[in-house]
């Protein structure tokens, strides 16, 4: 019995190799059910065919000043700079966070986002 089950499902499986499935040979076409009406498959792709840039916007040629808060989408961990040293800048005091803005660095309270101090153009 169970060497029958094994040639049946060997049989099977190199018949739908070699022959490919019904849809594989017809070619796939979308559905009704594919597309809703007004329905862009990449609403955010730019019209040159580049993915968007992920980053928050900020004002061109924005200039920090100590006491602004900053953004809470600046935050994020990935915009912390973990190794201050590295861009010649000091080591923040506990509960503050050295923050890569665009051009500049921004010293920041960690839990308010209150800026105490500016690095601008370190990053061009």
């Amino acid at each position: 019995m169970k060497k029958t089950l094994l040639a049946v499902a060997a049989a099977v499986l190199a018949v739908t190799t070699v022959t490919g499935t019904p849809a594989m040979a017809q070619g796939w076409q979308p559905g009704p059910y594919d597309h809703a009406p007004g329905y862009q498959q990449f609403p955010n792709a730019h019209p040159n065919g580049h993915w968007p840039d992920r980053r928050p916007s900020l004002p061109e040629g924005r200039g920090w000043r100590a006491g602004e808060r900053l953004p809470h989408e600046w935050r994020a961990p990935r915009y912390v700079i973990v190794k201050p040293a590295a861009y010649h800048l000091h080591r923040p005091p506990r509960g503050h966070r050295w923050i890569r803005v665009g051009h500049d660095a921004v010293l920041v309270v960690a839990t308010t986002g209150i800026i105490v101090e500016v690095a601008p153009g370190l990053f061009r």
